[in-house]
């Protein structure tokens, strides 16, 4: 069974991440801020204002996925796939992080975050 934790809880929304994935959100953000201050700091900007706000309506910034019900956050060089929690209102589920990628490489990694959201 797929286990998530509370990442950002926020005005409109409770972010989640899964956790025990091969790239979970925290661990992404922690390796950025000591590698790439910049990136991390757009990347904790983001999932803020989600927590906030929800989701922007701005494709350079969150945009649908291929796959029926995933979407992806787009800080800077990075990518987050996630989705709205089934059965719980206000509640957005991370899968994992990673860095973008060439389309095939890209596919796969939806491929894995699709596979997560079916668990839960």
């Amino acid at each position: 069974m797929l286990k998530v934790e509370l990442l950002y809880a926020g005005a409109k929304f409770n972010i989640y991440q899964t956790v025990g994935t091969k790239a979970d959100v925290l661990t992404v953000l922690s390796d950025l801020e000591q590698s790439n201050p910049s990136e991390h700091e757009k990347a904790v900007a983001l999932l803020a204002s989600v927590a906030q706000a929800g989701p922007p309506f701005n494709s350079q910034k969150s945009r649908k996925t291929s796959f029926d019900g995933l979407l992806e956050l787009k800080p800077g060089g990075y990518r987050i796939p996630y989705f709205y929690h089934p059965n719980l209102s206000a509640v957005i589920v991370l899968t994992h992080m990673f860095k973008k990628c060439p389309p095939k490489e890209q596919t796969k990694e939806l491929k894995y975050a699709d596979n997560l959201r079916k668990q839960l």
